[in-house]
C-alpha cells in the first residue's frame, strides 16, 4: 500500500450494467495505468452483468457491512496509511451524502477530498423537496469548493432550474472520458443496412426507443433494405414488444431485440452496424468505432433527437424541452442511408475526430482528479453532514410509509 503516492476512491450503491459503471470502470483502468491505488466502494456484490468486464480492471473492492458498519473485502478491512490523501468520486448526490457519512476521518484516520461528479440531468436534486431552499446553501458551498463538476451542459442547466442558480456562478464541465481506439477505419455500408440502439428499457426516461420502433417502421415503406437491432432489458419490455405488435409482420421480421449482454459483447454489434441511435455513453462508445450517431432526446416517446454527435459533440444527454424545436429520427436515418459510399465514410470519420478532441480520457481523466483542491473546513462538514441525515432519514421515513400502504 506504500507504494502508492495517490489514491481514488469509486463509491456506487450498486454496482450493475450501466452507463454510470461503466464509466467507472474506465475510470479505474486509467487512473491504475497512473499508478494510483484504486478502489471501489459498493453496498452489493457486483452484478453478473457486469462482473466479467470488472474483473478485467485492476482494482480493490470492498462491500459495505451494515452490521458491522465497515466496508471489507472477505476478512479484510477497508485501511488507509497516514499519508494516503484519497479523493473520493461519487456520480449521484444521494450516494455523495450517504458516503460523506461512511468515509471519513473519524472512521479511517485520514482526510478525504471529494469530487461529486454529475452524468445525469437530475443527479443534483435533493430528496426533501420541502427544503431545497436550504440545499441550494449546500450545492453553492460545493460549486465554490470545487467538489461539484459536471458532465455536459444539460447537467448544468437542470441544477440551475432546480436550485434557481445564477448562471454566472462557475460551473465546470469535464465530458465522459473514453480511451480513444487507435483504428481508424471506417467500414463500409452494409447490404442490409442496420440500425443499431442500445438501451434500458427505463420509461419515461429512455421512451425514446418507442419512437424509434414506430420510425423504423416508416422508413421501412421507403427503403426495405434496412433493420433495427435493439439492445435493451428492464421493467418496460411489455412497452417495447406492444409498440412492435403494431407493424406488419415483414417489418417486425426485420427487427431484432437482444437481451442484456455483458458490455465487452456490445461492441460487436456496434461494428455490425450503419447508424447508432441513443443517448449517454454508448453515443461515445459508437463514435470510438468510427461509426455515426444520432443523439436521441430523453423523457418522450417520440422521434426527437438532438442531431448527429459529429455535428453536435456537446450533448449526448439532453432532456426534453417544450417549444424546442429538434429533428427526427426519419429525417436523420433516411439522410444516413441516402449518401454515397465516400459521404458515409467521411460521416464516421468525423465522429471519430470530435470524440478525439473532446473525451480523450488522459486529458478528461488528469483534470477529474486534479480539479478539487481543498478539504473542506469543519463547518462546511458539518453543514454536509446534516444535510446527509435529513436525507437519510427522510428516505427511510417514505419507504416506511411506502410499506404500511402495501
Amino acid at each position: 500500500m506504500s507504494n502508492h503516492k495517490k489514491t481514488i476512491v469509486f463509491y456506487c450503491f450498486n454496482f450493475s450494467m450501466g452507463g454510470t459503471e461503466t464509466l467507472i470502470l474506465r475510470l479505474l483502468e486509467f487512473y491504475h495505468s497512473q499508478n494510483y491505488r484504486t478502489i471501489l466502494l459498493t453496498e452489493n456484490p457486483i452484478h453478473e452483468s457486469i462482473s466479467e468486464d470488472s474483473k478485467k480492471v485492476s482494482f480493490e473492492h470492498y462491500l459495505y457491512d451494515k452490521k458491522t458498519k465497515n466496508f471489507s473485502s472477505g476478512l479484510k478491512k477497508l485501511e488507509f496509511e497516514n499519508d494516503e490523501k484519497p479523493l473520493v468520486i461519487t456520480q449521484f448526490l444521494p450516494e455523495f451524502l450517504k458516503c460523506f457519512t461512511l468515509i471519513n476521518k473519524t472512521r479511517y484516520g485520514v482526510n478525504f477530498k471529494h469530487t461529486l461528479y454529475i452524468v445525469h440531468p437530475n443527479s443534483t436534486f435533493y430528496g426533501p423537496k420541502k427544503i431545497t431552499f436550504l440545499a441550494k446553501t449546500m450545492i453553492m458551498m460545493l460549486l465554490r469548493k470545487k467538489v461539484l463538476v459536471f458532465m455536459d451542459e444539460t447537467c448544468v442547466e437542470k441544477c440551475i432550474e432546480h436550485y434557481n442558480l445564477k448562471k454566472t456562478l462557475d460551473f465546470v464541465i469535464y465530458r465522459l472520458p473514453i480511451f480513444i481506439n487507435k483504428n481508424n477505419i471506417v467500414e463500409k455500408k452494409n447490404e442490409i443496412f442496420n440500425i443499431l440502439t442500445i438501451t434500458r428499457f427505463e420509461f419515461p426516461f429512455k421512451a425514446y426507443v418507442l419512437g424509434l420502433i414506430n420510425s423504423f417502421g416508416n422508413i421501412c415503406e421507403k427503403y426495405p433494405s434496412i433493420s433495427l437491432t435493439i439492445i435493451g432489458h428492464g421493467k418496460g419490455k411489455k412497452e417495447v414488444e406492444n409498440a412492435i405488435s403494431f407493424l406488419s409482420d415483414s417489418k417486425k421480421a426485420k427487427i431484432n431485440i437482444v437481451e442484456e449482454i455483458p458490455y465487452h459483447k456490445i461492441s460487436d454489434y456496434i461494428k455490425a452496424c450503419d447508424v447508432y441511435v441513443g443517448m449517454g455513453t454508448t453515443v461515445l462508445d459508437v463514435a470510438n468505432n468510427n461509426k455515426i450517431a444520432i443523439t436521441a432526446v430523453a423523457y418522450q416517446n417520440s422521434n426527437l433527437a438532438v442531431g448527429y454527435f459529429h455535428d453536435n459533440h456537446t450533448v449526448i444527454g439532453e432532456v426534453l424541452r417544450e417549444n424546442f424545436k429538434y429533428f427526427t429520427f426519419d429525417q436523420l436515418l433516411e439522410d444516413v442511408i441516402k449518401t454515397d459510399s465516400k459521404e458515409f465514410e467521411n460521416l464516421g470519420a468525423k465522429s471519430k475526430k470530435r470524440l478525439m478532441e473532446n473525451y480523450d480520457i488522459e486529458i478528461v481523466g488528469s483534470n477529474i482528479s486534479k480539479h478539487t483542491e481543498s478539504y473542506l473546513s469543519f463547518y462546511e462538514t458539518i453543514l454536509i453532514s446534516i444535510f446527509s441525515y435529513i436525507n437519510l432519514y427522510s428516505t427511510r421515513l417514505m419507504s416506511f410509509y411506502q410499506r404500511k400502504k402495501i
